[in-house]
């Protein structure tokens, strides 16, 4: 069901769901059980995030495809080059704070997809 949504739409459902449980996730402490709960929902959005974002750079780029698509993948690659050093550098906020710092710049991405969403229904 969530394939029939057009691409933009489901990015950014899938990266709402993902700020939305990360966020709760930072603010279950020490219950293993909701925390695994919501991390688990968390990887599941990321996961329907991802082809949704490949599917909307191609349609919105469809004169430079293949650039487009590199320049997604180079910046999967330094996102998961930098993902460590920030988590790393964050430490001291503690889990539920890297998780609400996780929580804000899927916020972020939500955000920087809504004008595709917008484009998507003006064609």
């Amino acid at each position: 069901m969530f394939q029939r949504l057009a691409s933009p739409l489901r990015a950014v459902l899938a990266f709402a769901l993902a700020a939305l449980t990360v966020a709760v996730g930072s603010f279950l402490g020490g219950h293993t059980v909701p925390l695994a709960i919501a991390l688990l929902l968390f990887v599941a959005a990321v996961a329907a995030a991802a082809p949704a974002v490949v599917e909307t750079i191609d349609a919105g780029a469809a004169h430079a495809r293949g650039a487009a698509v590199a320049l997604y993948g180079c910046s999967m690659f330094i996102g998961a080059s930098l993902g460590p050093q920030l988590t790393g550098a964050l430490t001291g906020l503690g889990f539920g704070g890297i998780l609400r710092v996780v929580a804000v710049a899927l916020v972020l991405g939500v955000l920087l997809a809504l004008p595709a969403l917008r484009h998507q229904r003006t064609e």
